[in-house]
């Protein structure tokens, strides 16, 4: 009678371990799935960000050039103004010669009338 037993418990215990077997199986198969997927979507990732940080270059040299042009934007502007402004004290300048050496010549011409005033 033992050895009925014995074979009853090993059949029970051989579909036990049937059951085990399969159910490890199916873990082993949904584990290589996730794994893949983790592969893929690291792979994903990984190319995001080299995109991004390629982006990011972009961004930084497209910025440096935007900058960079509006320094050489200011840089003429602030030479027009400049010359500009030379000018403008050029032409002021001459204008108060001209004022002076006509004040003088004026102050000559009524030095010389000022006698015949008193005369008269």
């Amino acid at each position: 009678m033992n050895l009925n037993r014995l074979n009853e418990m090993l059949g029970q215990r051989t579909l036990e371990l049937a059951a085990t077997k399969r159910q490890l199986q199916r873990g082993i198969i949904h584990r290589k799935r996730m794994e893949a997927t983790l592969n893929n979507s690291g792979e994903h990732y990984s190319k995001l960000l080299k995109d991004s940080l390629q982006l990011q270059e972009g961004l930084r040299q497209l910025t440096h050039r935007a900058l960079a042009a509006q320094e050489d934007e200011r840089e003429k502007v602030s030479r027009k103004l400049q010359d500009e402004i030379a000018q403008i004290l050029l032409g002021v300048n001459v204008q108060l010669l001209s004022l002076k050496q006509g004040a003088q010549l004026n102050n000559r011409g009524s030095r010389m009338k000022s006698p015949a005033r008193a005369d008269c």
